[in-house]
């Protein structure tokens, strides 16, 4: 290098310099416009969300929380919830709401509001979506069973509406959340015909609007440009028919996507565990006799010592709750003297017979001649008159003796309800020894019942035998579940514990992987235990779980009105008073248990981590992107200041700043 610097001429110096100087200058001038500019927000950056299957939204379509959110882009409710920590808040967004007691509220709407279409927003609009499509129901959707016990009245002079629910609750504040549809648009037509014009013609009544690509029915995307409260240009949703899909399409494009709800972990990405608010719960049926109380009470035990003992916290939170009387309990001996019932050992013993004389006549009430016993010590010489008294007339009776032939008497008389039968050798309906006579009736030729009795003809039996036969076991208790991540994580763990300690073939364990048949098993109450979560969304209390009888609801099909009332009570007492109420709903919970509640379900949120962002920590409803995507600011905008640029004392402070 020295040498180079030697063998330069003056000239040749000049050169170097005025480059360096040029450089300098401008990595200064830059520096200093910086300096001088100003950098605001710009509403330009299209945020990627991931999803499996569809993106549905449409209000009351699908009861996915995920689709809530889409549907919440285009619809407004009368409130919107929010978050503040582990407390609900509700901002107004078409109406006001007030209630003095959590059951009776009034709802009024706000002035000035419209849908991309210029039409208002009214009253008849909220009228239609409270009564029609949820009180009433007419699409039959069974997530919207809760709401048919609701009064709904409208008052035309001060325009406002009455919604009464059957018992007051925080919860029914909720319900003023769902999404107002336009009623001039949604009455009186099918909802086939609703979903066909919506995508040729949508009508919401947010800031965003619904572009798809026609050339891509998996990307659809949400237009905010007018929307002041983000400053995101356009939310698309790319959607995945399958997991495999997903992850694929990620694992090979990891800077498209910007968010992914999903429980894989990928690179280029920060996952992030959320607590939802999905309480993981064991549903006992109740309906089963063999599942009585105490046997609840032990298995709860054995469910709650597995939920101590697990120690995945990304997929578990714990989250104290109410019912938590239960105590863990790892005597597995309690499971085995449930199954191991002592077997006996088959006896024999003969003891003397007493039977009575055969009457001349046999009165069928209900059960009471079935399998007698009956003698007759004297010899008939010609017939033995028999009358069938019945408390009820049918078509026809047979009588069949002996398995011989069946015998329709023409004696029977439908108005007295009777018919004599006559015994004789000679007829070969009765033979010396054992008898064995079978009566029928029927119905429009339709076999309805039959009993039988046995007659002993000149020969008295002294002695039967009786034998004791061996008792069986109980069938095995059968856990069913859907599968999921978190499922089946719970389930490996059941299954460890269940076969180190050899109780393994006492219960049998049965997954779904289709929604439908899971919800039919539910229904037709084939099972002894559902595996399965409690949905709360944005609920603070399950006291509707304990009103309704829905096994989409309530699996157990458990009810107990005072249960709920105190649960309602608990959440709306001072502190001072909510542990004695804690105490009376664990007092009554204990009598029954029908369902143990174990966990918190965590989500995964998986964001892109060149997005610098922060996320919730609880997700009482998925909404939360909604607020989410309001905080998002991925560029800002330069914006030169000439007039300062120009100024003497700005270029000073600079130098003072930079030297």
């Amino acid at each position: 290098m020295k040498h180079i610097f030697e063998r330069m001429t003056p000239k040749t110096w000049y050169v170097f310099l005025a480059i360096v100087w040029f450089l300098i200058s401008i990595h200064v001038g830059y520096l200093y416009i910086s300096f001088s500019s100003t950098e605001s927000p710009w509403k330009w950056w299209t945020f990627i969300e991931a999803t499996i299957a569809s993106a549905n939204y449409l209000p009351y379509s699908s009861s996915d929380d995920n689709d809530k959110f889409y549907q919440s882009l285009l619809f407004y409710g009368c409130l919107y919830p929010m978050i503040e920590w582990t407390d609900i808040v509700y901002r107004e967004e078409l109406c006001t709401v007030s209630t003095e007691n959590y059951q009776v509220f009034t709802v009024s709407v706000l002035p000035w509001q419209y849908r991309s279409d210029g039409n208002e927003i009214t009253l008849n609009d909220v009228y239609f979506t409270y009564k029609t499509i949820l009180r009433d129901n007419y699409r039959n959707l069974p997530f919207l069973e809760w709401f048919r016990n609701i009064q709904i009245s409208a008052d035309t002079e001060t325009r406002t509406l009455s919604v009464t629910f059957p018992s007051p609750s925080i919860d029914n504040t909720i319900f003023f959340t769902h999404f107002i549809v336009p009623a001039h648009r949604v009455a009186n037509i099918s909802y086939e015909t609703y979903i066909k014009e919506f995508l040729t013609n949508p009508i919401n009544s947010t800031c965003a609007k619904l572009q798809q690509w026609v050339t891509n029915r998996q990307h659809t995307v949400f237009d905010l440009w007018a929307c002041t409260n983000t400053l995101l240009r356009y939310y698309q949703v790319r959607t995945f028919d399958t997991q495999e899909e997903a992850d694929a399409y990620i694992t090979s494009n990891p800077t498209i996507i910007d968010l992914i709800l999903s429980d894989e972990i990928f690179d280029w990405y920060t996952p992030n565990n959320v607590i939802l608010n999905r309480y993981i719960t064991f549903f006992f049926n109740t309906n089963e006799s063999r599942l009585d109380a105490s046997t609840r009470r032990n298995l709860a035990g054995l469910i709650r010592w597995l939920s101590n003992k697990f120690d995945d916290n990304t997929i578990f939170a714990r989250d104290d709750y109410l019912f938590d009387a239960i105590t863990a309990d790892t005597n597995v001996d309690r499971i085995k003297e449930y199954f191991e019932i002592p077997q006996e050992e088959p006896q024999e013993e003969t003891v003397p017979v007493k039977i009575a004389e055969l009457p001349d006549q046999l009165i069928r009430r209900s059960q009471e001649y079935d399998e007698q016993s009956f003698i007759i010590n004297e010899e008939i010489d010609e017939r033995k008159s028999l009358q069938f008294v019945f408390t009820q007339p049918f078509d026809q009776i047979s009588v069949t003796a002996n398995q011989w032939v069946e015998y329709f008497p023409s004696s029977y008389n439908q108005v007295a309800q009777s018919a004599f039968y006559n015994l004789s050798p000679l007829f070969r309906n009765i033979q010396q020894w054992r008898n064995t006579y079978t009566i029928r009736w029927y119905v429009w030729e339709n076999h309805i019942e039959t009993f039988s009795f046995t007659v002993y003809y000149l020969q008295q039996p002294t002695t039967t035998r009786i034998v004791t036969t061996p008792i069986s076991a109980p069938n095995p208790i059968e856990i069913i579940y859907y599968t999921n991540h978190a499922s089946k994580s719970l389930i490996d763990r059941i299954q460890w514990f269940l076969t180190d300690n050899e109780v393994a073939q006492y219960f049998s364990l049965e997954w779904f992987d289709d929604i439908n048949a899971f919800e039919w098993k539910i229904l037709s109450w084939d099972y002894d235990v559902v595996l399965r979560s409690i949905n709360i969304g944005l609920r603070k209390d399950i006291s509707n779980l304990f009103i309704s009888t829905s096994p989409s609801i309530n699996p157990s099909r458990y009810t107990n009105e005072q249960l709920t009332e105190l649960i309602n009570r608990f959440f709306l007492a001072n502190e001072s008073q909510k542990e004695s109420i804690k105490n009376d709903i664990n007092n009554i919970y204990m009598q029954d248990v029908p369902l143990v509640i174990v966990w918190k379900e965590l989500g995964t949120v998986s964001i892109r981590e060149a997005l610098d962002f922060t996320y919730p920590e609880r997700v009482y409803v998925l909404w939360w992107r909604k607020d989410f995507i309001d905080q998002i600011n991925i560029f800002n905008h330069v914006s030169i200041n000439r007039d300062t640029v120009f100024r003497l004392d700005n270029f000073f402070a600079f130098i003072w700043q930079a030297f």
